[in-house]
């Protein structure tokens, strides 16, 4: 029994220690953000909007991985809000998608995004999941 309690005892540190090393994780984003010129701001928030948002849309197979700036230096920020064309990842392959995203007047916040999927370049086109 012995065993048993001391697992027990130690399972409140074990949860405590892992929401300690997400608030971190969290924490050193924001830190990073702060340092980015308006324009990679905009990007990166507006990119993690998009990858919450497209992860509920059932158009796509368990999306991964989210890129706004295709081709690299195609997005415009104008004021607050960035929009241009990206991709996102998923089970089947690459999603070209058109996007407008909002933003906070820090860019510190995405606010909200819109966005049409267009075609879908599978794997076996060539290309493999890394």
């Amino acid at each position: 029994m012995a065993n048993l309690s001391s697992a027990r005892a130690s399972a409140p540190v074990a949860v405590m220690l892992f929401a300690s090393a997400v608030s971190a994780l969290a924490g050193s984003f924001e830190h990073e953000l702060a340092k980015q010129d308006p324009r990679t701001r905009a990007l990166w928030v507006c990119e993690r909007l998009g990858l919450e948002r497209m992860k509920k849309d059932r158009a796509l197979a368990k999306p991964d991985r989210v890129f706004l700036d295709v081709p690299a230096g195609s997005a415009k920020l104008v004021g607050g809000r960035l929009s241009g064309k990206g991709q996102v990842r998923d089970d089947r392959g690459w999603t070209e998608f058109t996007y407008s995203c909002t933003v906070s007047a820090d860019h510190l916040k995405a606010r909200t995004i819109t966005y049409g999927l267009g075609p879908l370049t599978p794997w076996s086109k060539g290309h493999t999941k890394m």
